[in-house]
């Protein structure tokens, strides 16, 4: 080889080093993820490049169309969703008293036909609450006299329970706390409701007080 060869070849070799050393250069700065595969290493005195690995799957905020931002944010919107979900079923799975509705007759009644009379008197605090209901009519199957389980015991004229169902989900139940008294007629009904916090009301003051208010309606 002659020196007029040998010395056309160095600068070709030259540049092919530093052309590789600049495709290694860049391959770090952008790391494995991505990096430019230039043709001048093959001896191409054109550059090319070719987009590899994550260059396509990130793209900069200026080129990225508006659609790539749709599934972040409807990953979001659901992973809402899912907690909202979750949160309601736990607290419903916490609750211990599921809505119950008042009780209703099973068929209709017939309309009240005028005014009902409710004196409340008393407390728990008080040692004991009750509630006096009466009305110029039958009240069977309306109001109080809906929570009556069963027909009860017999005090004086009036009948007496413990057993009763407060809601239409719930089950007859009897309840030593309280005492529902009560006497009926076509012309006019006489409800007591006793409460105490301990132990059970007592039924004769309930009846006499069911019979002191029948009294005063004839």
């Amino acid at each position: 080889m002659s020196i007029e060869d040998d010395g056309v070849q160095r600068p070709r070799v030259s540049r092919r080093r530093k052309q590789l050393a600049g495709v290694i250069g860049l391959a770090a700065v952008l790391g494995g993820g991505a990096y430019a595969i230039t043709s001048a290493t093959l001896g191409d005195n054109s550059a090319k490049t070719q987009s590899v690995g994550m260059i396509d799957a990130v793209p900069t905020e200026s080129s990225a169309p508006a659609k790539q931002a749709l599934p972040k944010a409807s990953a979001s919107s659901f992973a809402d969703d899912q907690k909202r979900i979750k949160a309601a079923r736990e607290a419903a799975a916490k609750a211990r008293n599921p809505v119950r509705h008042a009780r209703t007759a099973a068929s209709v009644a017939a309309p009240e036909r005028g005014n009902v009379t409710v004196t409340n008197t008393g407390s728990l605090k008080e040692g004991g609450s009750m509630r006096v209901v009466s009305a110029p009519y039958d009240l069977t199957g309306q109001r109080e006299m809906l929570w009556i389980a069963e027909p009860g015991r017999r005090v004086g004229d009036a009948r007496c329970t413990s057993t009763i169902q407060l809601s239409n989900e719930g089950e007859p139940a009897e309840r030593p706390t309280l005492l529902l008294c009560y006497r009926t007629s076509a012309k006019k009904s006489v409800i007591t409701v006793a409460v105490v916090p301990t132990g059970r009301p007592d039924a004769a003051k309930s009846v006499a007080a069911l019979d002191q208010q029948w009294a005063k309606m004839n």
